[in-house]
């Protein structure tokens, strides 16, 4: 994962159609948006980059279409954390960097209305285990100083809280796009330490969780 660091800080124009804002989007989002007339994905961007392009030029690689749409589920999954991070969480750091960078979009769709959670697990447990030892580390991080300053800001329960909202928020909206499509949930038993921090959040806000 440590090559991540010098890919997700960057920054890219997104191609868009009759662009009238210079807006930028992280490098390893996907960076595109309207009608472009591309593929029908109703099986998920992985899944029609693996048909497409990958299966030809790095199924060698990966060895299977399996291997591959694991990777990519967790690659999902450290993005679409980021994006919560920094389109969603209301701090002092993550409002500041929303302010002073307008032009930066880090709001992401993440493949997981397609692709089951439990392919990201490994990924999971290892933003978890960072996070209640040393915080989130800065070659996951799409904004690293607005990471730092967060997490920084946080005791080790106070993350692990912060992530048990994030997990369950991510099942939470990957059960409304699914029923959304006329399709049930994809059953998911997240392992004992990822449940804890969900539990932690629960216990702590109540209110958002009346049938819990």
């Amino acid at each position: 994962m440590h090559f991540l660091k010098e890919l997700l800080p960057r920054y890219v124009r997104v191609l868009v159609p009759r662009r009238s804002e210079d807006a930028q989007t992280p490098f390893l989002f996907w960076p595109f948006r309207g009608a472009l007339d591309l593929p029908d994905m109703k099986l998920g961007r992985n899944q029609e980059y693996w048909e497409l392009r990958i299966e030809e030029t790095w199924g060698v690689v990966y060895g299977s279409e399996d291997a591959f749409l694991n990777a990519a589920s967790q690659l999902e999954f450290i993005l679409e954390f980021n994006s919560y991070l920094l389109v969603q969480y209301r701090s002092p750091a993550t409002d500041q960097f929303r302010q002073s960078s307008p032009e930066k979009r880090t709001d992401y769709l993440p493949d997981f209305w397609n692709t089951p959670l439990r392919f990201a697990i490994p990924t999971a447990e290892r933003i978890l285990k960072l996070l209640a030892s040393d915080g989130f580390p800065s070659y996951l991080a799409i904004e690293p100083q607005v990471a730092a300053t967060v997490f920084g800001a946080m005791s080790m329960l106070e993350r692990e809280v912060f992530f048990g909202e994030f997990l369950n928020q991510l099942k939470t909206w990957q059960d409304q796009a699914m029923m959304q499509q006329m399709r049930f949930p994809f059953l998911l038993s997240w392992p004992p330490r990822l449940q804890s921090a969900i539990d932690q959040y629960k216990s702590r806000h109540p209110d958002q969780n009346p049938r819990s």
